[in-house]
């Protein structure tokens, strides 16, 4: 949980030229050959990789990915030798996930079942005797292979017990939806399909839900009967446990329910309004974002296509690339109001990221009396990318207004962690647009979701300042503003902008205190003094933090980031900062980092990072 005092939070940032790290060429290889988006072309990439680098460690991974690749090919054998050799890299007692993975990919392709029945058994057998957390998701996949093998009561019998911790998991209830209908029990079906929609599945289960509906009461004064019933009773089962939460919130995701099942739609209009009406200065970026995009789509269902386009491109800038429901929404306004080319435009927006079934189905309705294939939109979204990778952000103009505020931004991030390349590009392009004396920066890496040789104990206490139990990418603006997730390097514009938008909602606020002082390097230490004058009233329990960060390291991640920038090394204090006592509202300190104590301590901690808590089991 954050603590409220973090709003209070003073920073002072120390930097120190980085030095290069050893470049390793098979990493480099490795990393443009997984990259590719051609299957065959990686396929032919990761075999030359595999000849010339036999002893890596990344060849079990290129395993994986000619497995997948030849999956994307529809070569069905040539990709199960590689499932055997990528499954039998692992230890026997540790080949829980291998086999989940290899038979959710089988699964998802429907094909190989065979193979992905023997795997997802094992897999289930092995995490059953050790009781992993795990667990439900390896019941879910071996369900969803049963169900394909044509036997949907045991598929039902595991998923009900893959359910037990996942209720409001729009996926699980989907796939519980399915195998009830299989099973004979089709009105649970379409209320579990109700409830999975309203959890935020508008693909299969919201297609399933009317679908079912048709099949179960084919006279349509009986259908809508039904389809009424369902709504108001899932819904009102909702309003009921959500009583204790975000008012605003629940009523925004009750709204679009109602749209999207196109029930009582006054009502949807009304919940709908009321929670983007809930919205200042002050307000969440993740609230402004949802509340503005359900009210969209209430509008939408409503028929009202103009005003579902005002709303949402005003947030066209921050909404996530694989927001399916938004670029869908968005597409189909442009689409009904007639104007087909920012129709296709907004399709393609949405695919760039994820391939969704709904958006490349509408581009490929769209563009009926032309041609429009996989083959097309694939090789038009690859140039997208290209053209996003190359993203430069300009420069900050500061204003007349401005009153002195440093904004700080802390990311943290991992040098293995695939979505943190958008943000890590994204916080680099945040370092080029504001000025020092504008923005802080500092990034924090930890062993998520693999081992990260820039990790030490002081940033792991800093994620745990910040709660724990938060995935890579996170950033947090002025301690506050908490943004989640990322992507591949052409999402870098994305995050940027989500990013300077949480800054500049901090930037005109009046600073609390000023800070002065110096940070000098004499011998082996770093003396740092600091000055900080209250302007306003502060809190007692207000802190000051010093951090020691290296201004740019060169170390080739498997996530394909080379430059990784303010490198948090120390924290003077820990992570919990240095207290103050102000005297007439002047406080000082002085303080001193030896940088060879830090430079022994780091080399100390990774030659057995095992033995600090900061390092987990992967």
């Amino acid at each position: 949980m954050l603590r409220n005092r973090l709003v209070k939070v003073l920073f002072l940032l120390i930097l120190l030229l980085g030095v290069p790290a050893v470049y390793a060429q098979e990493t480099v290889v490795y990393r443009n050959a997984v990259n590719l988006t051609d299957p065959a072309e990686k396929i032919e990439a990761l075999h030359k990789f595999i000849k010339n680098y036999p002893e890596s460690n990344y060849v079990v991974g290129a395993k994986y990915y000619l497995f997948y690749s030849y999956m994307e090919l529809g070569k069905v054998d040539s990709a199960l030798i590689y499932a055997g050799e990528y499954t039998n890299a692992y230890p026997e007692d540790s080949r829980i996930e291998p086999y989940n993975d290899i038979a959710s990919v089988l699964a998802e392709k429907k094909a190989g079942l065979d193979t992905a029945n023997i795997y997802s058994a094992k897999a289930v057998e092995m995490a059953r005797s050790r009781k992993i957390r795990g667990l439900s998701e390896v019941l879910d996949t071996r369900a969803s292979i049963l169900n394909l093998l044509g036997n949907p009561d045991s598929a039902l019998a595991l998923e009900n017990e893959a359910i037990t911790g996942n209720e409001t998991n729009p996926d699980f209830l989907s796939h519980l939806a399915i195998f009830q209908f299989g099973s004979g029990k089709k009105i649970d079906a379409i209320k579990t399909a109700a409830r999975a929609i309203l959890m935020g599945n508008t693909d299969d289960a919201l297609s399933n839900f009317n679908n079912w509906i048709t099949e179960v009461k084919p006279e349509k004064r009986e259908s809508n009967t039904l389809r009424e019933s369902i709504v108001k009773n899932v819904l009102n089962d909702y309003l009921k446990t959500t009583s204790n939460e975000n008012t605003n919130a629940v009523k925004s995701t009750a709204a679009v329910f109602l749209a999207n099942t196109l029930v009582n739609l006054d009502v949807a209009g009304k919940y709908a309004k009321e929670a983007l009406n809930s919205l200042n200065n002050n307000s969440l970026l993740d609230d402004k974002i949802l509340f503005t995009k359900n009210y969209s789509i209430v509008l939408s269902a409503e028929n009202k296509e103009k005003e579902a386009i005002k709303e949402l491109t005003s947030i066209e800038m921050l909404v996530d690339p694989w927001d399916t429901d938004f670029w869908y929404t968005l597409g189909k306004a442009y689409e009904k109001t007639g104007n087909k080319k920012k129709a296709e435009d907004a399709f393609f927006a949405g695919v760039i990221a994820y391939p969704a079934p709904k958006l490349m189905n509408a581009l490929k309705s769209l563009s009926k009396g032309k041609t429009l294939d996989n083959r097309a939109i694939q090789k038009r979204v690859e140039s997208e990318k290209e053209k996003l990778a190359d993203f430069e952000p300009g420069h900050y103009k500061v204003p007349s207004s401005f009153k002195g505020k440093i904004v700080l931004a802390e990311l943290f991030t991992g040098a293995e962690c695939p979505p943190c390349a958008g943000a890590d590009y994204a916080y680099d392009a945040l370092s080029k647009y504001y000025p020092r004396n504008i923005l802080a920066i500092l990034e924090y890496h930890v062993h998520i979701p693999s081992p990260d040789p820039m990790t030490n104990p002081q940033t792991f206490q800093r994620y745990m300042y910040y709660g724990g139990n938060f995935g890579t990418p996170t950033a947090f603006i002025e301690g506050t503003e908490k943004i989640v997730g990322g992507g591949p390097k052409f999402l870098m514009p994305n995050r940027f902008h989500v990013y300077q938008y949480a800054v500049n909602k901090f930037l005109n606020q009046k600073p609390l205190a000023e800070l002065t002082g110096a940070a000098r390097l004499i011998n082996d230490e770093v003396k740092i003094k600091v000055q900080v004058n209250a302007v306003s009233s502060l809190d007692k329990n207000v802190t000051l933090h010093i951090a020691l960060a290296e201004k740019s390291i060169n170390y080739p991640g498997g996530n394909g980031v080379n430059k990784h920038i303010f490198v948090v090394r120390a924290l003077a204090g820990g992570a919990d900062g240095l207290p103050l006592n102000f005297i007439n509202n002047t406080e000082k300190t002085e303080q001193a980092i030896n940088v060879n104590e830090v430079e022994k301590g780091l080399t100390e901690y990774l030659n057995d990072p095992t033995k600090d808590p900061s390092w987990r089991k992967n």
